[in-house]
């Protein structure tokens, strides 16, 4: 997925429009891909919802940004993450 084609759909990411996927994912054990530049912060509330999907920020929400995926680096938030190759 891709959410923030439009301002309209960036804002509906960041209010939980996205739970249905995440959720179908999740039951489904299936990852879900997720392109979102410069805001990727917002997967935040995903990962912690739904701790049992597995989320993959697609080019680490490029462009960069100092602090985006800091709870994903040191995993205190949102127990679950991993670092790329680790089991």
């Amino acid at each position: 997925m891709s959410p923030g084609i439009s301002r309209a759909e960036l804002a509906g990411f960041a209010e939980g429009s996205y739970d249905g996927i995440f959720a179908e994912a999740s039951d489904c054990r299936l990852p879900v891909f997720v392109t979102i530049p410069g805001n990727a912060a917002m997967i935040e509330r995903y990962a912690l919802r739904y701790p049992e999907c597995c989320t993959i920020l697609c080019h680490c929400g490029m462009p960069p940004t100092r602090g985006n995926g800091q709870w994903l680096r040191n995993g205190k938030d949102c127990p679950t993450a991993k670092p790329i190759g680790a089991s």
